[in-house]
């Protein structure tokens, strides 16, 4: 009696379809059959666009101890680079958003399904050898090289991860210091980020008021009658001081980001 473990409980039918003259028992994703030889079993998974292990060879990595679907959130495509140098494109896109021992899994199980693998001895050939970032999402602009450790890359994904939808907006528009460490990009972030405006001129509007100063009340009389000095405040000029020394103005989508400079 043997068993095959299929990815999803539509190829194991699939595969069940193509096992004639043997008795299968079919529980969900597994297969346990009696009878068919290796060729047969061979072919029917290579008759199924889904993904199919027999144990007993060890020919493949098991699946991770979790199923992970990559989400809105930050996630990067990992290449065999064995398979890429021979023309094959073989990779997975990862949830970058865990620790870095849980993306090393997710890896090496990649690399253990490569078409270049050792059959015999998956698991090792995937300890062995090398991959490559070659995309990325959801890291709101920050870069992420080619082989960046994964370090870097979950601590930077599981800090994007804790902002909220409009912190993250603010967080692309942010061109943070490469000297600052990814564990204390958040921290520098929520630090550095003063507001997001219509224009520049609300937010020299907001900096006075919050200086004490309330223009709008301040009336002149020009012997035509009072008049809100307001109307004589020069906000281009404010506004200009302001990025010399303090604040870094950023546009995006109509609005503008303001940022403190550190």
């Amino acid at each position: 009696m043997k068993t095959i473990i299929c990815d999803t409980p539509e190829t194991a039918n699939a595969i069940a379809e193509q096992l004639y003259n043997s008795t299968i028992d079919l529980h969900d994703r597994v297969i346990i059959y009696t009878q068919a030889n290796s060729a047969a079993v061979e072919v029917a998974m290579s008759l199924t666009d889904g993904i199919a292990i027999v144990p007993e060879s060890h020919c493949r990595l098991p699946f991770p101890r979790e199923e992970r679907e990559c989400g809105y959130g930050p996630m990067i495509y990992v290449a065999c680079l064995a398979a890429y140098n021979n023309g094959t494109l073989h990779g997975l896109w990862i949830d970058a958003e865990r620790e870095p021992d849980e993306i090393m899994e997710d890896i090496e199980w990649m690399l253990s399904w490569s078409p270049e693998a050792n059959p015999c001895n998956p698991h090792e050939w995937a300890k062995q050898h090398d991959w490559a970032i070659h995309d990325r999402e959801g890291f709101c602009g920050f870069d992420i090289d080619e082989n960046d450790n994964l370090e870097r890359i979950s601590a930077i994904a599981i800090a994007i991860g804790s902002l909220s939808e409009d912190d993250r907006q603010a967080f692309e528009v942010w061109n943070p210091d490469d000297s600052i460490e990814a564990d204390e990009i958040i921290e520098k972030f929520r630090e550095a980020f003063y507001g997001v405006y219509d224009s520049k001129e609300d937010f020299a509007s907001e900096w006075i008021e919050q200086c004490g100063v309330d223009f709008a009340k301040m009336e002149v009389n020009l012997g035509t009658g009072k008049v809100s000095i307001e109307t004589y405040i020069d906000y281009d000029a404010i506004v200009r001081d302001l990025e010399i020394d303090l604040f870094i103005l950023e546009r995006k989508d109509s609005k503008v980001y303001a940022f403190r400079k550190y």
